[in-house]
């Protein structure tokens, strides 16, 4: 069953055009698909977690990062990538809320 679904994960993901795939690992277990790896941009990342609408899927633990190239006026011998972690947004405070 799971490896069904990471199957078709890898399946939807790859219909999305995902450049990134070869460099995406994927686990599956019990309906919960794990998503290690790097992509190239942060578009792609929220591609890859679109894959929770894959039947079967019942979450989606996102453990993606997104791969930062060497900026434009620098060449790319003498600057390496940096991979930085998957961004978050917290939810308000209690305060903020009431602002709004």
């Amino acid at each position: 069953m799971d490896s069904d679904l990471k199957r078709r994960v890898e399946l939807f993901l790859q219909k999305k055009g995902i450049v990134s795939l070869p460099r995406i690992n994927i686990e599956v277990e019990g309906g919960i698909v794990k998503l290690q790896g790097t992509v190239r941009s942060f578009y792609e990342r929220q591609l890859c977690l679109c894959c929770q609408h894959v039947a079967g899927v019942l979450r989606v633990v996102d453990e993606l990062k997104v791969y930062v190239g060497p900026p434009k006026s620098q060449s790319a011998g003498s600057f390496e990538g940096i991979p930085i972690a998957s961004s978050f947004i917290l939810p308000p405070d209690d305060q903020d809320r009431d602002a709004l």
